[in-house]
């Protein structure tokens, strides 16, 4: 009886919580919401200019590791009036499977899907996770403070 309670007990809380992650992180990741001001988050160090419209900058004592997967870096990204816009978060290319797996229970099945690139679209976040032979990235952007509207809703 206990052997088929556990896996019955752990199958609920999937269900569960998936959904509520995924609806979680459309408005914002790690605690801090898409549209945050930079000025607001203290713990980040700037590391390049992709162009004069994003701003990339790097965490000091972030968790490497989404869920069981370990991460090689967080790269957060700021728009033109230097709010949070999006994240990527980057990954050995070993785990480009369970990468893709994780994010398609979360998201359902991509939008568009080739090769080695899936793209999820929803009315607030574009998701896009590539992967080559060194490493695979996700990136999620929020399309809200893209499109210069901020999002200050509850957090991931």
């Amino acid at each position: 009886m206990r052997v088929k309670l556990i896996p019955t007990v752990t199958l609920l809380f999937l269900c569960l919580a998936l959904p509520a992650a995924a609806s979680d992180i459309e408005y914002g990741f790690r605690g801090i919401a898409w549209g945050t001001p930079l000025t607001a988050i203290k713990h980040l160090h700037f590391r390049k200019s992709l162009n004069s419209k994003t701003h990339t900058y790097i965490a000091t004592n972030d968790n490497f590791r989404l869920g069981s997967i370990p991460l090689k870096r967080i790269l957060y990204h700021f728009s033109q009036n230097d709010t949070l816009n999006g994240v990527d978060l980057i990954f050995s290319s070993a785990d480009s499977d369970i990468v893709y797996s994780q994010i398609q229970a979360l998201l359902g099945n991509p939008n568009t899907s080739q090769t080695r690139t899936a793209i999820w679209n929803s009315p607030k976040l574009k998701t896009v996770l590539t992967s080559s032979v060194t490493r695979t990235v996700l990136s999620i952007h929020s399309k809200k403070v893209d499109n210069g509207v901020q999002n200050n809703n509850s957090l991931f």
